[in-house]
């Protein structure tokens, strides 16, 4: 190491310039001094000059001493320094170099030499990508180097990885500053090549050790990059599907899951993947031995030290049997659910046909004293209509239809089914609703809805007792924010939600009762429950990656508040209105109808409206007189009217056939089922479909509708 001027060094030597300097002017003054006795100037002058000289120049004689004493104590100072600092560089047991400002080796000391194995000196003067043949000239390595003195940057755990001529591949961590005031950097070497291989050897060990205990885990893991490319199945996935790992890794392992569950699950699994959400979903995947089993599927995303996502770690668990088991369940809960509704449904159609009895007395006794029976037959019209929707929706309720996942409006399904929750509780309840308009949809079956739906309500009415009560029913729109309190205790995502809130004034619950109010078979009843019903209701909710929550204290009711992810879209529900019968006529126009319905009160009341439009109507009470008609080539039919369910000759075999003979005839078909069940038993798709029972005007508009195009 050689030592350079410092500032205090360049101060020291402008002081001795200017003393110099002063002592220069004396003697120039004091040759005036002589000039002036020469000239025979005045004495008295003279003398006093030159006494002032001579104290100037002893005055500049001390200051130079004691400049010349802190000068010899500086550069002993220094020369200690340098002694110090060059001992060392020369006996740390670390690597180091002292490179100038153009990265040329001003010293290289005995550890450095020994590690890369230089002859000593060899290395010094050179510049620093030359050393070791070459070894040290690395591109990135200059580019930070040429920095630190530029910037005054200190740069920690520079690592690098290069092959060195001798010696080998190294791995190097570098530690560079600038070297106290001078032009100089000082570069630190660390050989963590040992480190970085036993670091190594341990994450290969831990990997090694992850992947056994992941082999004998009892069930099916995966884990994805964040690609969302999958990465790793192990031992039990393979031996579940029967397929290799290179079969099952990016996107193989969907080539296994059911053709009907694929878009739901890649839905689920990529809509997670975008907002870093843990997700749940059930599907069916299939087994070696080609048998399709359901699988509940568990995914949670992976952070390193930091936050950085790395991807998804997961693991399924079949639950075939335990679904199996959760149906049966279910259809008992619903029969159940069912026959709680029948008190309640028959004291409600008792009143109806009450209703409908006394106003067709009242009807007749106008009819018999000349006077109009309008207004009674509005009201039977009406009861009837009631009666009606109450068995549509306890249709629906039980079973009779396609649990098919959609967009549905929350707030609509529910507000539809009111009738059949009003018949559903006490009579001393009060039904509630609240709904938000204009709410975003809900990804999920209506099925699901109207389950969650009924439940809460029968455990609110159930809580109520025999005492008057009030059940509220609202949906809103809530927000949730990442760093809110409710995604951290709810453990939510960041989004929309749709909120369904049952809120009623029953008796309230314990913490205790609480806390176990969602186990299996649990109940606070003594008869007549077997405790599934909130149960149901928490499975159904957590399928459709929503949570539920509930608030309560003994004498204060109970809120159970449910949270459903949802879309973007809003929706405008529709709501279909009661029509006064139709006033249209079809003079203008002469048509005949074939009627086919096996129930002769319907039946004739159906044809005898439509002659009063104008019509020419045929009619057969089951399949066979039906076909009949259809055969008679004489016989000429504008519209096929057609009841599902006959006797004889079935309804499949009257469409079929109407289609082969008569191939331009539109046929309207009628049934107290849904659509979908009516097409499965046609075994065709329908072209108009009227559900039981139909109102005239909707009848009429129908035969115009299908007579018209």
């Amino acid at each position: 190491m050689t030592s350079s001027r410092t500032p205090n060094s360049d101060h020291r030597d402008r002081e001795i310039a200017r003393l110099k300097q002063e002592l220069v002017d004396a003697r120039q003054r004091l040759l005036s001094a002589v000039e002036a006795l020469s000239a025979n100037e005045g004495l008295r002058s003279l003398n006093e000059e030159l006494t002032t000289a001579k104290e100037e120049l002893q005055s500049t004689n001390e200051e130079l001493t004691t400049v010349n004493q802190e000068l010899m104590s500086t550069n002993a100072a220094l020369a200690e320094a340098h002694d110090l600092a060059s001992l060392i560089v020369e006996t740390a047991a670390a690597p180091l170099l002292v490179l100038d400002s153009e990265l040329r080796v001003i010293t290289a000391n005995p550890s450095f030499n020994r590690a890369f194995r230089i002859p000593p000196r060899e290395a010094e003067g050179q510049l620093l990508y030359s050393v070791s043949n070459g070894g040290w000239d690395i591109p990135r390595l200059r580019e930070m180097l040429e920095r630190i003195l530029p910037d005054h940057k200190v740069v920690q755990d520079f690592v690098i990885e290069q092959d060195f001529p001798g010696i080998g591949r190294k791995v190097l961590a570098l530690t560079a500053r600038q070297l106290g005031g001078l032009q100089q950097i000082l570069l630190g070497i660390e050989d963590i090549t040992e480190r970085r291989e036993r670091a190594g050897d341990a994450l290969r060990e831990s990997e090694e050790r992850c992947r056994s205990l992941a082999d004998s885990a009892p069930v099916l893991i995966w884990v994805s990059s964040p690609d969302k490319a999958c990465t790793f199945f192990n031992k039990p996935w393979l031996a579940f599907t029967g397929r290799t790992m290179q079969q099952e890794l990016g996107n193989g392992w969907t080539e296994g899951v059911h053709p009907e569950d694929l878009d739901r699950c890649l839905e689920i699994y990529t809509s997670s993947f975008d907002v870093r959400r843990s997700f749940q979903m059930e599907y069916r995947l299939r087994r070696s031995d080609g048998e399709y089993r359901w699988v509940l599927d568990n995914g949670v995303p992976r952070f390193e030290h930091g936050g950085l996502f790395v991807g998804y770690v997961g693991s399924c668990t079949d639950i075939t049997d335990v679904k199996t088991t959760q149906e049966e369940d279910l259809a008992k809960l619903k029969l159940e659910t069912v026959g709680a509704l029948a008190g309640g449904i028959a004291h409600d159609f008792n009143n109806l046909l009450g209703g409908i009895l006394a106003h067709s007395e009242v009807a007749l006794t106008e009819l018999a004293s000349g006077s109009s029976p309008a207004e009674e037959l509005q009201r039977i019209r009406a009861a009837a209509i009631r009666g009606a929707e109450i068995v549509r929706q306890l249709m629906i309720y039980a079973g009779q239809e396609s649990e098919i996942v959609e967009l549905v409006d929350v707030a609509g399904i529910v507000e539809d089914m009111l009738e059949l929750l009003r018949v559903s509780v006490s009579k001393r309840v009060k039904v509630e609703t609240c709904f938000g308009k204009n709410l975003p949809l809900v990804r999920a079956s209506p099925t699901q809805i109207r389950q969650v739906a009924m439940n809460l309500i029968t455990n609110a009415s159930e809580a109520i007792g025999n005492r008057d009560g009030v059940i509220r029913l609202t949906t809103g729109r809530v927000t949730v924010r990442r760093d809110s309190p409710r995604a951290a205790s709810e453990r939510l995502a960041e989004g929309e939600y749709l909120q369904l809130e049952v809120i009623d004034t029953g008796r309230g619950m314990t913490p205790e009762v609480q806390a176990r109010v969602f186990d299996p078979f649990f109940t606070t009843k003594l008869t007549g429950s077997h405790g599934q019903g909130l149960v149901v209701v928490k499975r159904i909710v957590q399928s459709l990656q929503g949570t539920i929550r509930l608030s309560s204290a003994p004498g204060k009711g109970a809120t159970f508040r449910i949270l459903l992810p949802a879309e973007n879209d809003a929706v405008q529900a529709t709501r279909s209105t009661i029509s006064p019968a139709g006033e249209e006529t079809f003079a203008s126009r002469e048509a005949t109808i074939l009627v086919v319905d096996d129930e002769d009160l319907l039946r004739q009341a159906v044809s005898k409206m439509l002659r009063k439009k104008g019509l020419s109507v045929i009619e057969a009470s089951d399949g066979s007189g039906a076909l009949d008609v259809i055969r008679a080539q004489n016989v000429h039919i504008d519209v096929l009217l057609l009841d599902v369910t006959l006797p004889g000759a079935s309804s499949c075999e009257v469409y079929k056939e109407a289609k082969r003979l008569r191939p331009g005839m539109p046929v309207i078909v009628t049934s107290a089922k849904t659509e979908e069940m009516a097409a499965a038993s046609l075994a065709t798709s329908i072209e108009r479909f009227l559900r039981k029972p139909v109102r005239l005007s909707d009848l009429l508009g129908a035969i115009r509708d299908v007579l018209s195009s």
